[in-house]
């Protein structure tokens, strides 16, 4: 029945392809759970023009499943298409320094009258700073507010994302912690829509005397133990202790970029201990060396040696090369989905505003914030409800950008802007933040066409895939709460890799069992697991077991598994059948990998499996290479048999949008009338998607094909992921 029904939206959607419609209707928020009242308008410039961007504004009463907070709630969309190449999506500074603040209605006020041509229609807060709480005297002499993730603007980079030195001397539960991924929305010279985990790279090198290094960020805190590159757009100063190392650097072009090198002399070196501090001009750089760094650098430059600047970038989530391609990148913290998957469980009752950005499933871009309808209150989202949240309002891939008192919706109507939420802090009065992401009209086109939207994966539902025996390559589409490892799968070995990012005694990563087929662990008394490790020496895997009504670690449940460091592949069969509590559904599993040992960067617990068996012959035949009844030996069999059984519509030449100028009344905006679910094209597998994305776009900068091995952080999936085509 799904895949006739498929079929027959398949061809529908390629003759609306080929057919598109002038009189679609705008595509909008998915209706959410509640919902008491919605109202919506496209967005329109001050002499008529209409623009395709839509702002809709839904009332959640209280005493609903979103708002149990006592007083009603309000929830601001802002969506749009990058199709129309009019449009393009910018990172707002307050003015030529990192540090400046200001209200996100100065700041696209003033942005308009820095930049003819172009009009902001609507913006939200950006990302989160640097407070006292991480720039305090133990790191700077007066506070320095950076942003705490990658600030890319007009291809400039202002900031790469937060190191964990930064927290060493933090005065609140992050001290001493490393730093949580952050992630990023960004938008490459094609105007395709992403969102990711980038980590921004500089190498240095003297080039007078060939000696290279890597430091650890740009425009970040000046921390101990750390390399730090400064340029103008940081500060004046970067209010440097005097226990630091500086190189001060002249250079005609300090402009930090992806695809470029900058050069320079060297100008002044100031000596740990020194009083005397550089000032950072326009036409400096400076490398700022604290702890135990200082050895690595000191003596390695003097005064008229030449030196160059290096940066690259990549992104965890696996799109690379797109992002080697951005143009524009705001910052922020917790991601919630990532390419239709749950990416991060958020617990508890936390009522918090929030400020979130992401992109559908067709790639059309959409802007959120969800507060109290009421000015002064402060309440937003509840974590327990997020999820289902952002999954009924649409959202393939979101996260979240600064919130609190800093959540604030400002759009454009008949010439002027207006602040659209209540904001929470006292008296209601929007704060002053440190950047603002907009989408802005371009009275010339940006592009002359969008990208291909390949790269965008959307969701199989997963629920029906036996939990009998959870083979490698599913494993990061449901693993969660990764901690101190990061986590990737290896098609080559065929294998699920935890890799220890630090110094720790305490790496682990779960498997969400809740996201796949429920499965009573009073029937599956042993569990079968395929692992080898690359630490020469044996350790403990200590398995945290989620049943009945545990939903994570508890005390008393767990099960320790001793492992050898052979290096080998081999089978450990755990014997479940006398634990009492091994009762009731399975909910999952948490992997403490080296739980005996203390384990270093680099350390690796490979996975290629693990069985559930309801006797012990069944568990003594998988280790013996046998399947249990009714499983699959891969995700890959899975996707295969949940896809339709058609061939993919051979319309590429007849599905472009419509282009229209700036004039034109029915914009690129206008959407099919198919849902996202009735318009899903054949997918491919991970291996067959090698589709470069733009190539055939004239006037826009090509960009190579996403690479298909999957890196992930922290997260987990209810859906597998596979992909998909769009046309544009």
């Amino acid at each position: 029945m799904m895949k006739t029904r498929k079929l027959i939206c398949g061809l529908v959607c390629a003759f609306m392809l080929i057919s598109f419609s002038a009189t679609a209707a705008f595509a909008l928020p998915g209706e959410v759970t509640g919902e008491a009242d919605r109202t919506t308008r496209e967005i329109t410039l001050s002499d008529g023009t209409k623009t395709g961007v839509t702002e809709t504004r839904i009332l959640l009463p209280t005493g609903t499943v979103y708002n149990t907070a006592g007083y009603d709630k309000e929830a601001y969309f802002v969506e749009f298409d990058l199709a129309n190449t009019n449009l393009s999506v910018e990172a707002i500074n307050n003015g030529e320094h990192l540090v400046d603040v200001s209200t996100v209605k100065s700041a696209v006020e003033n942005y308009n009258s820095a930049h003819q041509g172009q009009t902001v229609l609507a913006a939200m807060n950006g990302d989160l700073w640097m407070t006292a709480v991480h720039s305090n005297e133990g790191i700077t002499k007066s506070l320095l507010r950076v942003s705490r993730g990658v600030m890319i603007s007009d291809g400039e980079i202002w900031a790469s994302q937060e190191i964990g030195m930064e927290n060493a001397e933090a005065t609140n539960a992050e001290k001493g912690t490393t730093a949580a991924p952050k992630a990023a929305f960004g938008v490459t010279s094609q105007n395709q829509p992403l969102v990711g985990v980038p980590k921004i790279s500089i190498s240095v090198k003297n080039d007078t005397s060939g000696e290279s290094f890597v430091a650890d960020g740009i425009n970040r805190l000046p921390a101990d133990d750390s390399v730090i590159v400064y340029n103008y757009r940081c500060f004046t100063t970067n209010y440097a202790l005097n226990d630091s190392y500086e190189i001060e650097i002249e250079s005609d072009n300090t402009a930090f970029t992806i695809d470029g090198k900058v050069e320079g002399t060297v100008k002044a070196i100031y000596q740990s201990g020194s009083t005397s501090r550089p000032e950072i001009g326009k036409n400096s750089i400076i490398i700022t060396v604290r702890g135990d760094k200082i050895d690595s650098v000191k003596d390695k430059f003097s005064v008229g040696d030449k030196v160059s600047f290096d940066c690259g970038i990549t992104d965890d989530i696996g799109n690379t090369e797109l992002w080697q391609d951005v143009r524009e990148a705001i910052g922020g913290h917790i991601i919630l989905f990532s390419e239709d998957k749950p990416y991060t469980s958020l617990g508890g009752n936390n009522e918090y505003p929030v400020a979130l950005i992401g992109i559908k499933d067709d790639g059309k871009v959409m802007f959120c914030t969800l507060t109290s309808a009421e000015s002064g209150k402060y309440i937003g989202a509840n974590y327990s409800t997020l999820t289902k949240f952002v999954r009924e309002a649409g959202y393939n891939s979101v996260f979240f950008l600064d919130g609190g008192g800093s959540t604030t919706m400002v759009t454009l109507e008949e010439g002027t802007y207006s602040v659209r939420n209540h904001c929470s802090d006292a008296g209601g009065e929007p704060r002053s933040v440190i950047s603002s992401v907009a989408v802005v009209w371009n009275d010339e086109k940006v592009c002359e066409k969008q990208g291909s939207l390949d790269y965008i994966e959307q969701a199989v539902d997963l629920s029906s895939f036996p939990a009998q025996y959870i083979p490698a390559d599913l494993m990061p589409e449901i693993v969660s709460g990764a901690n101190a490892c990061g986590l990737s799968y290896n098609a080559q070995e065929n294998s699920f890799d935890m890799t220890v990012t630090q110094t720790t005694n305490d790496p682990y990563a779960a498997l969400n069992y809740s996201t796949i087929s429920p499965i009573s662990a009073d029937d599956y008394k042993y569990i079968v697991i395929k692992a080898k490790t690359n630490v020469e020496k044996s350790t403990n895997l200590m398995l945290y077991y989620y049943t009945g009504t545990a939903q994570g670690a508890t005390p008393g449940m767990t099960k320790s598994v001793s492992i050898d460091g052979s290096g080998e592949w081999k089978y450990y069969i755990v014997d479940m059948s006398g634990v009492s509590n091994w009762t009731g559904t399975i909910n999952g599993i948490r992997l403490d990998i080296f739980d005996s040992i203390n384990s270093e960067a680099g350390d690796m617990f490979s996975f290629g499996g693990i069985a559930l068996c309801k006797t012990e012959d069944e568990a003594h035949s998988v280790a013996n290479g046998e399947l249990p009844d009714g499983a699959y030996e891969s995700y890959d069999k899975y996707k295969e048999e949940m896809t339709p059984e058609t061939e993919e519509p051979t319309t590429e030449n007849n599905t472009e949008q419509p282009t229209e100028t700036a004039g034109e009344t029915d914009t690129t905006a206008a959407q099919e009338t198919l849902t996202a679910e009735d318009t899903q094209a054949p997918s491919e597998t991970s291996e067959e998607s090698t589709t470069e994305p733009g190539a055939q776009n004239e006037g826009c900068k090509s960009v190579t094909g996403v690479g298909a091995v999957l890196v992930l952080t922290a997260g987990f999936s209810g859906f597998l992921a596979i992909r998909k085509k769009h046309s544009r």
